[in-house]
């Protein structure tokens, strides 16, 4: 017995930069990782959105959030150029004894003689020098997406059909 091919429509997430399928013209659950417990976390800010052949709302909002970003980042990198601030942040991955890796975050306070102050300065200054940098790629990029933007069909593709009886995988132990 033959099962029909499918056809589903596919649109633009102007947040991600991917196709995705659409369903009742807003982008479906995408984005998300799936670590070892199976549980999905996370997810794109475009999801339920509707795609960018219909909608510059996505873009105009993605534009938004990064110029705020970089408004933000600009601001610290500010704060620490002119040595005002009193607390930096040490994030470091210590490994478990079960061989698990856990993330520790610690508040350095400032104290001029102390070297490791020095490089989490630097540390940071550099962190919001690069924030600012991928800021501005992100708006030239989604600033192309909004040039002469129009309207336009969702994409169809044909989607084969399942295998009702798919060969079980084969356990290695």
């Amino acid at each position: 017995m033959k099962t029909a091919e499918k056809t589903k429509a596919l649109g633009f997430c102007a947040a991600c930069g991917r196709d995705i399928a659409v369903r009742s013209d807003k982008l479906v659950h995408h984005g998300y990782k799936r670590p070892g417990h199976g549980e999905s976390q996370g997810d794109c800010l475009g999801v339920g959105s509707e795609p960018h052949e219909i909608s510059t709302k996505l873009a105009d909002l993605v534009r938004e959030m990064t110029q705020n970003r970089k408004g933000a980042a600009t601001a610290q990198l500010g704060r620490l150029e002119r040595d005002e601030v009193s607390v930096l942040y040490k994030q470091s991955v210590l490994r478990q004894p079960d061989g698990r890796r856990v993330s520790d975050v610690r508040a350095v306070q400032r104290d001029l003689t102390d070297s490791e102050w020095r490089l989490l300065r630097n540390n940071a200054v550099r962190e919001e020098q690069y924030t600012i940098a991928r800021c501005d790629l992100e708006i030239k990029r989604v600033a192309t997406l909004l040039t002469d933007w129009s309207v336009k069909a969702l994409r169809l593709v044909t989607v084969a059909p399942k295998n009702p009886n798919p060969t079980p995988r084969r356990r290695w132990r």
